[in-house]
């Protein structure tokens, strides 16, 4: 298990990402603390859906990889969509993968609580997304 993070309670935003690539796991996170973020990571999805439940910080979005070694990332997708806890069915989530045609087709994206950025993206395109998931996203506490 691989959990990494970067917090720091001046941040503009958390963020939780699942990617079981380390180096993109870094270079992404690298990129989202360039926009202001605060990002913990898990390389597999026990990690990150460990991390979810237990963690004592809000997350403002979270961004989940479709391939994952332990479990497919549209899992994750419905286990947060389901939720009975509004904080959890609410949270804006970026799909962010090497394979768009794979997402399960009750995955609806609309841009504003769900939105897919393909690999390889542009910094412009990641920063686009983020801030159109954060726009209509208010933190709960």
């Amino acid at each position: 298990m691989q959990i990494t993070s970067s917090y720091d309670l001046n941040r503009v935003f958390r963020v939780l990402v699942v990617d079981d690539n380390a180096e993109f796991r870094t270079v992404l996170t690298k990129q989202l603390e360039k926009m202001g973020g605060c990002v913990e990571s898990a390389g597999e999805a026990s990690s990150f859906l460990s991390k979810f439940t237990t963690s004592i910080f809000d997350y403002d979005f979270c961004i989940i990889d479709l391939q994952l070694p332990d479990l497919y990332g549209d899992k994750i997708i419905s286990w947060l969509r389901e939720s009975e806890d509004y904080k959890v069915c609410s949270m804006p989530i970026l799909i962010i993968t090497g394979f768009p045609t794979e997402l399960a087709a009750d995955i609806r994206l609309d841009g504003l609580t769900t939105a897919l950025l393909s690999k390889p993206y542009e910094y412009s395109d990641l920063k686009e997304k983020v801030s159109r998931l954060l726009k209509g996203h208010k933190r709960i506490h």
